[in-house]
């Protein structure tokens, strides 16, 4: 699972994006037109893994991120991204 978020407000241009991998997720974080920072986590089942990546997605979405279409609307589509 890949989901790519962002965050554009009058005081932060953001992006949030997570890759699901098995027991591990990926998470590359930082603002719009930067290289961004990278973490990795591992977990001891595919299930606790899932389920604490929804977690971290639900707690973006109530800090104001979306996600975003291939046409650059909002939508809960997300956009692949290659790590």
């Amino acid at each position: 699972m890949k989901k790519s978020l962002v965050c554009i407000t009058a005081y932060s241009n953001k992006f949030w994006e997570i890759n699901v991998q098995g027991t591990i997720f990926i998470v590359l974080y930082g603002k719009i037109g930067s290289k961004g920072s990278v973490n990795t986590k591992e977990f001891v089942s595919e299930e606790l893994c899932m389920k604490r990546a929804n977690k971290l997605i639900e707690s973006k979405f109530k800090k104001g991120y979306w996600e975003i279409r291939k046409d650059n609307g909002r939508s809960q589509t997300s956009i692949s991204r290659n790590y």
